[in-house]
């Protein structure tokens, strides 16, 4: 007796040992932790109660002892109930219930059986034991053993049906058998104590045994739960990445499998050696000291691919690096993707530059034709067809600038050009390119400019345009009769920026709430049974917002259909000159009309026209027709060079993409010839991109005309280029 004494009060004290190492050890183990806490306590208080009990020679001290080892004795099944309550998963009222009554049956039975006269306590050839009395405190201890244990039967029945893993099945097949091992080892001290006139406490028996099943499936249950430990444990040996981990002084102290076997990775390596810091650990560190974590593009010679290394700081209580973690992951499928993409949209911007050349350049004979229509024809219905042509090929070409600039953005290679300009000629311009369209309209045109705007700005004059160009197109487009308002102002930031704000009011259509969050998207044309007719891709609005950020700032609208729309946005740009720009005079109702007519004659001028289409050098000569000059034509590079060998030339229109020899070279072999020295090259070309201007310039251009030319263009280089002499104004 004395051995099993003994061996109840070591597993006792085993079980609360390793209930309390259980609960801090795995802290993300959930309701099992303390689960494992409560079983490892109830067990040791019925073991070592009862061990003691056995062993102890004082009658009362002993019945004190016995009231202890009760707690055990009702708390361990009750533990293992609500357990199994809970992972049942039925409704928390009901769990709520069936807790509350157990534990009151419990106390209630803890306080009808721990009474001394329930049992006779006797002390028997050196060992305590005690002699069963028939009671109804015993009937009510043996009820409530059923109970609780019928319960937790009935909820591991429920648990079982809701398993969705085998480990968990496991698990439940131990819990069943540790529970026949206590029910076993309490037969003879519960249910037949009665019949042998006296017990021993078998049941702390079967609690030991219990208990030691119950950590040995709750421990192996728990390999697979999420913890820290586990988790560590499973990524370090079933990562597709690598891990590594370096001491303080960057040098490899742990690594994974993957680490080891796939990359390659050894024991002792410095932490240079796998991102490019030439060698120079110390400089890492210290970067990772400063940023806590960095990130490097690492390629493995072992495994041909490139790695994404990310490497952190591991630091103690007072942010100092104890240590240092990389993880490796490969990134050379998302490499591949990304190449790919990019061919793809090169491609892609490749293919509509192609198509905007071809277009261009059957379009700058159509349109320079119906020009000279325009302004030569005597018959009215001849010059009324041929301003249509004007106009629907301006719309073309408003299109297929859409169309690149909007490959540019998704390519990522839309740029802004911040060149000093002048705010009031920039506005001037847009007022009269609107009122032309508004002339066959009853809309009228109102432009608030606050007077005290800076004059002299930096920024992408063109980008700034080509917004409010959208904006006021749109406004016009929608807007039937009323008025259009255009105003700007200005919110000084600093004492060299602004930010500019302007804003198009307009009494049009208007736009249906639930349109206009779509408004900015690409490719979208709101209300479009209605606005049928209109003309456009659905990319203005979605560009217009891109440079307004690219430009610092946002674009907003604001609407009441059937009413009108406000657009309004901002941009910021530097200041070059706080001079006011004062007041502009833009509410005239002259208006130029689409026909040009030329201001002066250039009789004598020597002009030789370089294009492989005979078709532009006819329209080139026709354009060149008012001002009294003739041109020379060819249709070759190399007969360009011939011509300017014999004869001087004051201006030479150069045409870039041609056969056997290309404009740029045409133009630098012409620069070798004494004739061609200093004759000023202006480039003619179909590649009308943004930066295309600067791009010829930097060739060596004197200047740059994008097709379909347009006849105020040709004025502006011919007064610029001409020698005074050959101008002559008309009367």
């Amino acid at each position: 007796m004395t051995i099993i004494t003994t061996l109840l009060i070591v597993w006792g004290t085993v079980s609360a040992v390793y209930g309390v190492h259980f609960f801090y050890r795995e802290k993300n183990a959930g309701y099992f932790r303390s689960t494992m806490l409560l079983l490892g306590m109830s067990a040791a208080m019925w073991q070592i109660g009862y061990g003691v009990f056995g062993i102890c020679d004082n009658i009362e001290v002993c019945a004190i002892i016995r009231r202890f080892a009760l707690i055990g004795v009702g708390l361990y099944p009750l533990t293992e109930t609500v357990l199994a309550l809970h992972m049942t998963k039925v409704s928390k009222k009901a769990q709520y219930a069936v807790r509350t009554f157990l534990m009151v049956y419990a106390l209630a039975d803890w306080i009808l059986f721990s009474n001394p006269e329930v049992d006779i306590i006797e002390r028997v050839d050196g060992f305590t034991r005690f002699a069963a009395v028939d009671s109804p405190a015993r009937t009510f201890h043996s009820l409530f053993v059923f109970t609780v244990f019928l319960t937790a039967f009935i909820s591991w029945c429920i648990w079982f049906k809701g398993v969705k893993f085998k480990r968990e099945k496991r698990l439940m097949y131990r819990i069943l058998i540790a529970n026949m091992a206590i029910m076993l080892c309490a037969i003879p001290d519960t249910f037949l104590v009665s019949r042998m006139k006296y017990g021993f406490p078998m049941s702390g028996i079967g609690a030991g045994l219990s208990i030691l099943i119950w950590f040995l499936a709750a421990d192996k249950y728990n390999t697979f739960s999420i913890s820290s430990k586990t988790l560590g444990d499973y990524v370090q040996r079933v990562a597709n990445e690598g891990i590594v981990i370096f001491d303080v002084d960057g040098r490899v102290a742990e690594l994974n499998k993957y680490a080891q076997e796939t990359l390659g990775i050894k024991e002792g390596q410095r932490i240079s050696d796998f991102v490019g810091t030439d060698g120079n650990d110390e400089r890492l560190l210290r970067e990772l000291r400063d940023k806590i974590s960095i990130r490097y593009k690492s390629y493995r010679e072992s495994t041909d691919k490139s790695y994404a290394a990310d490497i952190t700081a591991a630091l103690d209580d007072d942010n100092e690096p104890f240590g240092y973690i990389m993880t490796l992951t490969d990134i050379s499928k998302e490499e591949k993707l990304i190449r790919e993409a990019r061919s793809a949209n090169e491609a892609k911007s490749n293919f509509l530059a192609n198509m905007s050349h071809e277009i261009r350049t059957p379009m700058n004979a159509i349109t320079g034709i119906a020009n000279i229509i325009v302004r030569d024809s005597a018959d009215k219905v001849a010059k009324d067809n041929a301003s249509m042509i004007v106009k629907s090929s301006k719309t073309l070409l408003a299109i297929i600038n859409d169309i690149l600039d909007f490959s540019k953005i998704e390519s990522g290679k839309m740029t802004l050009v911040n060149e000093l300009y002048k705010l009031a000629p920039l506005i001037s311009d847009v007022c009269t390119m609107m009122r032309v369209r508004l002339a066959d309209k009853d809309v009228a045109i109102d432009v608030r400019v606050n007077p005290s705007l800076p004059s002299e700005l930096i920024g992408d004059e063109i980008r700034i345009k080509q917004v409010l160009i959208n904006l006021l197109n749109n406004a016009i487009k929608y807007t039937h009769e009323g008025y259009i308002i255009l105003s700007i102002d200005y919110v000084r930031l600093s004492n060299n920026r602004c930010r500019l704000e302007m804003s198009v009011t307009d009494t049009g259509i208007g736009i249906r709430p639930e349109d206009i969050n779509r408004l900015f998207d690409s490719f979208t044309q709101i209300n479009t049974k209605r606005n049928r007719t209109e003309e456009g891709t659905g990319l203005g609005l979605a560009i217009s917002k891109h440079l307004c950020n690219m430009m610092g700032g946002d674009i907003a609208v604001e609407s009441v259909y059937g009413q009108g729309s406000t657009f309004s946005f901002e941009i910021v740009n530097e200041v070059v000159s706080w001079k006011p720009i004062g007041v502009i005079e833009s509410n005239s109702d002259d208006v130029k009309s689409d026909s040009f007519e030329p201001e002066f004659i250039a009789e004598g001028t020597k002009i030789l026209v370089v294009d492989d289409n005979t078709v532009n050098l006819r329209v080139m000569e026709g354009m060149l027709k008012p001002y009294g000059i003739i041109p020379m034509g060819v249709e070759s590079g190399i007969a360009a060079i011939r011509c300017v060998e014999k004869f001087d030339f004051d201006i030479i229109f150069m045409d870039h993409m041609m056969p056997e020899m290309d404009g740029e070279e045409a133009m630098h072999k012409i620069r070798k010839i004494k004739n061609g020295e200093n004759t000023a090259i202006i480039a003619l070309t179909a590649n009308a991109i943004t930066g295309a201007r600067q791009q010829y310039m930097d060739m060596g251009f004197d200047g740059f005309i994008g097709k379909p030319i347009s006849p105020c263009e040709i004025d502006d280089i011919l007064r610029e280029y001409l020698p005074e002499e050959l101008v002559k104004m008309k009367a």
